[in-house]
């Protein structure tokens, strides 16, 4: 070897150098200590191998597996002998060969001895703790998302032989950096140490910045069918109009549920959506988590009034609790829901009775012996705006002195079947005309179709009509008829929302977005003059479909319809079109006091809906039939009562993914790994590249 004429120090090299037989002998001694951990990983690992797996007879309720430990002393065991045939085979070597008469060669001997040594014990302890960490993995997972740091102490034990692997293969690779110009074994090797570490860091660095992300940031894109963790449009523009400080305490979490699979997807149902309900509007959404650990005195106070688990809604001194068994029905989530009902129930005003007319053959919200029509019921309805909060009640009128009750914040009529009597209408008349207690006159909902007399024909006078005409809607009392077409049958529309309206976001008009079919119907005319201003909001959408008008309900649809296209006269009689848009729906209101601030602009108030359509309210009696349009009605009450525009949230189903056949886990684990190897392999060879240039 041809000596340098001014050689860079290497002080390790030449201690090694300098030291034979001590270095030697350290790393027999090294040897053996590895071959004794070896030895007691493989013993414990025939030791577990014959206990008998548990029975049912045990003493132990849930006596722990066997194995639990046993891949990890297996491959302790492999590890460990590994280790000790390196450390003993280079102790060996490095004891039995003569020393070189020139200083230049023992330190180049040293130098080898050390990379060699360094590199291997290195790379053995970087592959156990590779093997630990992925073992142990669970650990992490349960350490970062519900903070149980029971066993933090494997990923982090993982985590030490790990770099301490690392550390030892980079600091083994130090004294052989002098040799590398003149060696190209050795550059390779030095090369090769570098890039391996780059890569298992990245890797590691990769994997615990994903399970980071992944546990403690809200996911921001919801590919689920149902939009599971998306708040409903009405929620969020409710929740960003908040103007007083919510305080939502969840006493109901992860932390404390975590032995309990069900619960604890509950618990972190729970806590997105209070995330999502902040983030819609930080400064007046407030949220706490409850620690068991962290928070064990107001855990403590909590549970002394409210021994369930669950969430707590505070608003200016009031609180609303919601018990962890409200949050579900075992099928859905109905966590979103019941926190806006709640808060609409701390913020709004106690007027909340909804009072629907019984006794003249109108759809039943509730148990009830008058049945004029059997079969019909109006229990979907109910259902929509109990789920609000709204408070639903009959009303069968008194046939002496009928009245409507006090606490009516809305009086509704769906589809009466039978007249109501002057003494009655003159009770909704008063209703709707003198303040009641709290200083507010009445609402109402009138939702009535064309229903024939008892005889079978023309059109039944319910008494109702007039009343409607002196707040501006004027009712046509004919049938109105349409051609058949597709699913529509001749007495059936679709009602969509008039353009105004829904570039407003009236709230009635929004719940007609995407159409509401309206069987049996007819139209309903604003009237002009008086102190009201009636708004058609919702017009039939004939689509090219002739229509006409009947003052007879048609027996033979069909036949009139072939009759009237036959006769010019006919035609303009029944006022046959082709292009016909009607209104259907009707709001009106009257305008409010003046504004108490200069500048404000005076505020309508809500005080009427009218729909042309009776039969669309009643539960579905017929497939694809009118019926329901629940949430129509809930909105038409949520805008007479003045409330936010916060629809009855309906609960979210659980559902269970199942992968399309064909998917290959291989290539969905091992593509990305892949692509990462590569890249990295490709960056490695361009910088070896230009090194060489």
């Amino acid at each position: 070897m041809t000596a340098e004429p001014n050689p860079p120090p290497r002080p390790v090299a030449e201690w090694v150098a300098a030291h034979r037989k001590p270095v030697a002998v350290a790393l027999l001694v090294v040897a053996v200590a590895f071959l004794a951990v070896a030895g007691y990983c493989l013993l414990k690992v025939a030791n577990e191998s014959a206990v008998p797996a548990p029975t049912a007879a045990d003493d132990a309720p849930f006596p722990a597996p066997p194995s639990a430990y046993r891949t990890v002393y297996l491959w302790g065991g492999i590890i460990g002998l590994a280790l000790a045939a390196v450390s003993s085979v280079l102790g060996a070597g490095y004891l039995t060969r003569l020393p070189s008469a020139e200083p230049a060669r023992n330190r180049h001997a040293a130098g080898v001895l050390i990379l060699l040594a360094g590199s291997l014990i290195g790379f053995l302890l970087l592959l156990f703790g590779t093997v630990l960490f992925r073992l142990w993995f669970d650990a992490l997972v349960k350490w970062v998302d519900v903070r149980d740091a029971s066993e933090a102490w494997k990923p982090l034990t993982a985590l030490l032989v790990l770099l301490a692997g690392a550390g030892l293969m980079f600091v083994a690779a130090q004294p052989a950096r002098a040799d590398e110009r003149n060696h190209p074994s050795i550059r390779r090797a030095v090369y090769g140490i570098n890039f391996g570490l780059t890569v298992v860091l990245m890797v590691f660095g990769l994997v615990a910045l994903n399970v980071i992300v992944a546990m403690k940031v809200p996911a921001k894109l919801d590919t689920t069918q149902n939009q599971s963790y998306t708040l409903t449009d009405a929620t969020k523009a409710y929740l960003a109009g908040l103007t007083q400080t919510v305080q939502a305490t969840a006493t109901f979490t992860p932390e404390l549920v975590s032995d309990n699979p069900e619960s604890n997807r509950i618990a972190t149902d729970l806590r997105r959506l209070l995330e999502a309900c902040q983030e819609v509007n930080p400064q007046q959404f407030k949220v706490r988590n409850i620690h068991p650990v962290l928070d064990q005195a107001e855990l403590a106070k909590i549970q002394q009034q409210h021994p369930q688990p669950g969430l707590i809604l505070e608003i200016a001194g009031q609180s609303e609790f919601i018990r962890a068994s409200e949050l579900t029905d075992g099928q859905a989530f109905r966590g979103e829901g019941e926190v806006v009902k709640r808060l609409l129930f701390l913020t709004e005003d106690r007027d909340r009775a909804v009072y629907f007319t019984q006794g003249h053959g109108e759809p039943a919200v509730a148990p009830s012996p008058d049945r004029k029509v059997a079969g019909r019921t109006g229990r979907q309805l109910a259902e929509v705006l109990e789920r609000s909060n709204t408070e639903v009640k009959s009303l069968l009128f008194d046939p002496v002195t009928p009245v409507v009750p006090d606490d009516a914040s809305v009086l509704i009529i769906i589809d009466p079947h039978t007249a109501f009597t002057p003494t009655e209408v003159a009770a909704v008349r008063a209703y709707m005309n003198k303040p009641r207690s709290n200083g507010k006159k009445g609402k109402l909902v009138v939702a009535a179709g064309p229903v024939p007399k008892a005889d079978k024909t023309g059109v039944l006078d319910t008494g109702l009509d007039p009343l409607l005409a002196e707040f501006g809607v004027s009712p046509n009392n004919r049938y109105l008829m349409g051609e058949r077409r597709g699913p529509l049958d001749f007495g059936d529309f679709v009602v969509y929302p008039e353009a105004g309206a829904a570039r407003a976001e009236h709230p009635v008009a929004m719940a007609l977005a995407e159409g509401a079919l309206f069987p049996n119907c007819r139209i309903l005319n604003p009237a002009e003059g008086g102190p009201y201003t009636a708004n058609p909001i919702g017009f039939s959408v004939p689509e090219q479909r002739a229509t006409w008008f009947e003052t007879e309900p048609p027996t033979n649809p069909q036949e009139l319809f072939a009759g009237i296209r036959a006769s010019a006269e006919i035609r303009r009689l029944k006022q046959l079109t082709g292009n016909g848009q009607w209104p259907l729906v009707v709001t009106v209101t009257e305008p409010g006091p003046p504004p108490s601030k200069p500048g404000e602009q005076p505020k309508d108030i809500s005080r009427l809906v009218a729909f042309g359509s009776g039969d669309a309210f009643a539960d579905p009696t017929r497939e694809g039939g009118g019926g329901g349009n629940a949430t129509l009605l809930a909105s038409a009450v949520d805008w007479l009562r003045e409330r936010p525009a916060v629809a009855a949230v309906a609960a979210k189903p659980y559902g269970v993914y199942k992968p399309l056949r064909g998917v290959d886990n291989t290539k969905l684990l091992w593509l990305p790994v892949g692509i990462t190897l590569l890249s990295v392999v490709a960056l490695g060879l361009g910088v070896w590249s230009y090194r060489r240039k």
